[in-house]
């Protein structure tokens, strides 16, 4: 438990052991004091054992009552964020371009929705992987961010060359060859890991939910259509959706073929960013935006606008 009524868990803790600690030092006290008084109050306990006994059992019952609630509380609250960052995966933030005039309100729509599939609709800008570089690199030092990543993700067409068969709105996610740790694995339906560095080229992996409508399996040839280009490949492997895998029909290829393929030499459309705290990440969100920030910013146009304001009619 984290907080409890806006109070932090471990607060309440120390001030309700303070507390108990002082009444019963003071219970001490006077009953050293007091001999009568201490007498007094415990002289009913033999003459009532099943009251007293009565007594003590409703006040642990309400204890294990009121503990085991918020126990309760805490469990379930976990296993629907442990559910939840699985369906969603690992990724926390998006960097992506700034959009093209007039296009802007459908790309930040899709950014506000969650998973990558609807990132692949939004026809991101793409920009040099040397900038993905520096957010890197800036983001090395943040207590919030533990992994930065640059990938491409398009909406492609993939076809089955013996049947004929299409799958439209397939998302396509190129990734690094070497993966980091804070974005997981890729795990094959068999429980084996795939490693995109072992990928012969022009093989891909898709995930189970994109080879159950599709009807694809292991080793077999397809036709992916990508930015109006005809790309031939083989699947290699069918991965377990969820994580980076996706829930969505998606197909996963090595960063650098899809570069090959689209034309798009070292550039990529987007970064992803996962944060440190495993199903809690999403509450370091403010502060991987803040270190973000600084790397991300447009300098010169920073500089102008402080000049601008610090002029005598501003």
């Amino acid at each position: 438990m984290q907080a409890l009524i806006g109070w932090p868990s471990h607060t309440i803790a120390l001030v309700l052991t303070v507390v108990l600690l002082a009444t019963a030092v003071l219970f001490i006290l006077l009953s050293w004091r007091s001999k009568i008084l201490f007498k007094l109050g415990v002289r009913n306990i033999p003459r009532r054992r099943a009251r007293a006994v009565l007594i003590i059992f409703g006040l642990t019952l309400s204890t294990t009552v009121i503990g085991s609630a918020l126990s309760s509380g805490d469990s379930m609250t976990h296993t629907v964020r442990s559910l939840v960052t699985e369906s969603l995966g690992p990724v926390d933030e998006v960097v992506v371009a700034g959009p093209v005039h007039g296009t802007g309100n459908n790309q930040v729509s899709d950014l506000t929705q969650p998973g990558i599939t609807q990132l692949a609709s939004a026809n991101f800008s793409y920009f040099d992987s040397s900038q993905a570089s520096e957010i890197a690199s800036n983001a090395h030092d943040s207590h919030a961010i533990e992994g930065v990543m640059p990938a491409i993700v398009e909406q492609v067409t993939a076809i089955q060359p013996k049947t004929h068969q299409a799958l439209a709105s397939l998302t396509l996610l190129a990734l690094p060859t070497t993966l980091p740790p804070a974005f997981g694995t890729l795990t094959a339906v068999d429980g084996a890991s795939i490693q995109l560095d072992t990928l012969k080229p022009d093989q891909i992996v898709m995930n189970d939910a994109a080879a159950l409508v599709f009807g694809a399996k292991a080793g077999q040839p397809l036709q992916i259509m990508v930015e109006g280009k005809s790309w031939n490949v083989q699947l290699a492997a069918i991965v377990s959706s969820g994580g980076l895998g996706g829930l969505e029909p998606t197909v996963i290829a090595p960063l650098a073929e899809v570069q090959r393929v689209t034309e798009h030499t070292d550039q990529v459309n987007l970064v992803l960013v996962a944060n440190h705290g495993g199903v809690n990440s999403v509450t370091q969100s403010a502060a991987a935006s803040e270190a973000l920030r600084l790397p991300l910013a447009n300098h010169p146009a920073a500089q102008q606008l402080h000049d601008f304001l610090r002029t005598p009619d501003v």
